[in-house]
């Protein structure tokens, strides 16, 4: 359940936090629990960032349906290409 918050800043940009100490539990369960390195297992993550990558039906949708809230942080639609998402999927996105 979200709270009504002025200007939604629980639900949309930098001030929005899903879990606090998600990243945390991740990498404390992969130091305990793992047979990779954390760099080990980021590196398919960091190729599609640098890379960028094709975004399925599913993201494209997603985009679209939120490029009104992505358009209020311009370095995000930058990346998202919020703009491009009106365009018929897949939508190939930027690379970060």
């Amino acid at each position: 359940m979200l709270l009504n918050v002025a200007g939604r800043k629980n639900e949309i940009g930098v001030l929005a936090v899903g879990v606090p100490g998600s990243l945390k539990g991740w990498t404390e369960t992969l130091r305990s629990y793992g047979a990779s390195s954390l760099e080990d297992v980021l590196q398919p993550a960091l190729r599609y960032a640098e890379r960028g990558f094709r975004a399925t039906r599913y993201l494209s949708d997603i985009i679209r349906k939120c490029a009104d809230d992505i358009a209020m942080f311009p370095e995000t639609a930058k990346t998202w290409r919020a703009e491009s998402s009106r365009a018929t999927p897949p939508v190939v996105c930027a690379r970060f």
